[in-house]
């Protein structure tokens, strides 16, 4: 089926955020971040590694998570999404090369060979399987497309397997879409650049929005209903990779919460009781260890965001519950 063009919201649109990240020009048309707070080249050419104290506080906070939410017989995912480096490293300048070990990889065999029951699911694999079409990770921006978004919710439905009763959503189930987009690293450069994003719908079952708090990046949170899905309430906390995967996971369970916060806000699971957690956190912000103790809870960010007036337009993904 050919793709059409359409114009999509998103959450990160560069006219609402002011981007301080440098670029880096790679092959192919493809813009790669660099010199970002988070050093991700360093992380990728392996100059830059987790020390044997910050895998066990990673540890300590996943086995937490875990175990908190296992009393109340909630079963926990971890997802973190590679960076654009190592899915398209054939598209980096020649200087740059990837170490075979960099720090997801010291995390994944750190809780390996520790025997921890804490797990990351980390879908490289599958993405690299993919390539060369379609375009995973767009031209010009850090993040995944929708094609890139479905390898990775894929890799996580089947990892969920009998845990909580979920749709898992089929290619025959979608249709593409695509448009013209800057993007974060496009709009860093002059003349500025475009590309192509690809974003998706799911043609059934039909997925409506209930809320929208409309709060840019923390703080955000997004509630949606899809009444043929098995009745599960999947509670998503992420960052902006997990835009795309909601319109797949939107579709999984009968409701759907997201909230954007890389920490495990136990208010909040208090008050939704959710059947099944998952956690979103891009490769590159491994680097920071989101203790959860402490940490501001999704409502404490909402309202310091509206007092702000940080605002952004109502999502667009889903139309509305009873299709206003």
């Amino acid at each position: 089926m050919p793709l059409k063009k359409e114009t999509v919201f998103d959450p990160e649109s560069p006219s609402l955020l002011k981007y301080d990240s440098k670029v880096l020009r790679g092959k192919n048309g493809r813009l790669f971040l660099d010199n970002d707070s988070n050093h991700v080249i360093k992380q990728f050419t392996g100059e830059l590694r987790f020390s044997e104290r910050q895998l066990c506080s990673w540890q300590r906070v996943l086995e937490n998570r875990i175990a908190w939410l296992g009393r109340l017989g909630i079963p926990y995912f971890f997802l973190v999404p590679p960076n654009a480096h190592p899915v398209y490293p054939e598209d980096l300048p020649d200087t740059v090369r990837g170490a075979t070990v960099r720090p997801v990889h010291q995390l994944i065999e750190h809780l390996e060979q520790g025997e921890s029951f804490a797990r990351i699911i980390y879908p490289l694999d599958g993405l690299l399987a993919a390539k060369p079409n379609p375009l995973l990770y767009a031209l010009t921006d850090t993040h995944w497309t929708a094609h890139g978004a479905f390898v990775a919710y894929r890799c996580l439905a089947g990892a969920i397997g009998t845990a909580v009763a979920m749709h898992t959503v089929s290619e025959e189930d979608l249709e593409y879409h695509e448009r013209l987009w800057v993007g974060e690293l496009g709009f860093k450069v002059e003349p500025k650049e475009e590309s192509t994003m690809v974003t998706a719908t799911v043609k059934r079952p039909a997925t409506h929005l209930v809320s929208d708090n409309r709060v840019i990046n923390r703080g955000m949170t997004v509630v949606t209903a899809c009444p043929e899905a098995p009745p599960a309430t999947c509670l998503v906390l992420g960052d902006s990779f997990s835009h795309l995967l909601l319109i797949f996971l939107g579709a999984s369970f009968r409701r759907l919460v997201f909230a954007y916060a890389t920490t495990l806000d136990y208010e909040l699971v208090q008050r939704e009781r959710p059947d099944v957690v998952i956690s979103v956190l891009n490769e590159r912000f491994l680097m920071t260890i989101p203790y959860d103790v402490g940490a501001h809870t999704v409502r404490e960010l909402e309202r310091e965001k509206k007092a702000e007036g940080l605002l952004r337009p109502a999502i667009g993904y889903w139309p509305s519950l009873g299709g206003r």
